[in-house]
């Protein structure tokens, strides 16, 4: 068979292709393993193949038209989803996850500028998913945070009412060391309630708990240091 007379497959250029230039264009012969761009295109080639050809052809049209179209909608798409994650605070409470989804919109961003596009397409779905479960982990850890956050509040302040209330017994015009220490711890603690309930306010859950951490314990030590208290004398009875 003469070359003129074998059936050949045509093949879309990468940029620009659309299904009318596969009719009109010139007509090209592939070698088996040969590729489309980035994509793995399954047009077969010389040879007498015509049943394979409209969905080799179709194939081809889509893969052509992969190669060339950046996934703007995709990077539109994390981003927003990176923006909404930083809003409900993931950057504070779900900083694994939220540090990846910015990460692989980074690995996204360069890939297009590498013309890579399956590439980028990927790491910008793989950013959107992991923005959209660090916000749901924040949420979570927030409210875990807050919760533990006002337990501690309520504990500090009953141990001070304690604490005060045992101070107060002590009359020595010359307080003992633990006295001394007592009456510290108290101050301090107080100061701690006021630092916490600021931050409370602001909704800033972690520094309302790290400011509140340890004292309520410091609290009951100074109290159980402290000399005990005299029982009272028994009233006397008249003769």
């Amino acid at each position: 068979m003469s070359e003129h007379q074998r059936e050949q497959f045509v093949v879309a250029q990468a940029s620009g292709a659309n299904a009318s230039e596969f009719l009109t264009g010139p007509i090209l012969e592939r070698k088996r393993g040969d590729r489309c761009c980035q994509s793995d295109c399954p047009c077969v080639y010389s040879g007498a193949m015509p049943r394979l050809a409209v969905s080799c052809l179709l194939a081809c049209v889509v893969a052509a038209a992969g190669c060339g179209t950046p996934p703007s909608k995709e990077l539109h798409q994390a981003q927003g989803a990176i923006d909404a994650a930083r809003a409900a605070g993931a950057d504070t409470y779900a900083t694994e996850e939220f540090t990846a989804a910015v990460d692989a919109l980074a690995r996204a961003e360069a890939a297009v500028g590498q013309r890579d596009y399956r590439r980028a397409l990927s790491q910008a779905l793989d950013s959107r998913e992991r923005a959209q479960s660090a916000a749901k982990q924040a949420a979570s850890q927030k409210a875990a945070v807050r919760s533990e956050a006002e337990r501690l509040l309520a504990e500090v302040t009953s141990a001070v009412a304690v604490a005060g209330a045992r101070l107060s017994t002590e009359t020595s015009r010359t307080p003992s060391p633990a006295v001394v220490a007592a009456q510290s711890a108290v101050q301090h603690a107080r100061a701690a309630l006021d630092d916490a309930g600021k931050a409370l306010a602001t909704e800033d859950y972690l520094e309302a708990r790290r400011r509140l951490q340890g004292v309520r314990d410091t609290l009951l030590a100074a109290q159980r240091a402290l000399p005990a208290t005299p029982a009272p004398r028994p009233a006397r009875r008249g003769r």
